[in-house]
């Protein structure tokens, strides 16, 4: 596979460069199509960046929550939303939609806080037939 055309987004937390947008959204529209492949190809370059991104903002968190969320993130961005519509659908016709690696940081990050939440929720007694 050659090197994806790579700028640096002011405004991306990843600090790794982005793969230009027009790129992303190609991709997206081809796996909309139904071109599986087209998704393999996002996750595979997506999946390191996201990793690195947690692993640096959530220092705290073990190796296996941010894998995860990431897991999470996928299931969520290539399936179906409350909508009935694919949230990757969503993110096409955003008027002010911004890069595609900007929209899944902001995703996986929600994704990393769910998981944080759910560990700290008590969790119900049992004990004495309790349900």
């Amino acid at each position: 596979m050659e090197r994806p055309d790579f700028h640096q987004c002011q405004s991306c937390p990843c600090r790794h460069g982005c793969i230009q947008t027009p790129e992303c959204e190609s991709l997206v529209r081809r796996f909309l199509d139904g071109d599986q492949a087209a998704g393999d190809d996002l996750a595979t370059r997506f999946q390191p960046r996201l990793s690195a991104f947690l692993r640096r903002k959530f220092r705290a968190q073990n190796p296996e929550r941010c894998d995860d969320a990431i897991q999470e993130t996928w299931l969520s961005v290539f399936g179906i939303g409350k909508n009935g519509r694919s949230r990757l659908v969503d993110w096409l016709t955003r008027a002010d939609r911004g890069p595609f690696c900007l929209w899944l940081i902001v995703v996986v990050t929600r994704k990393m806080i769910d998981l944080i939440r759910g560990q700290r929720r008590p969790a119900e007694s049992l004990h004495n037939g309790d349900m």
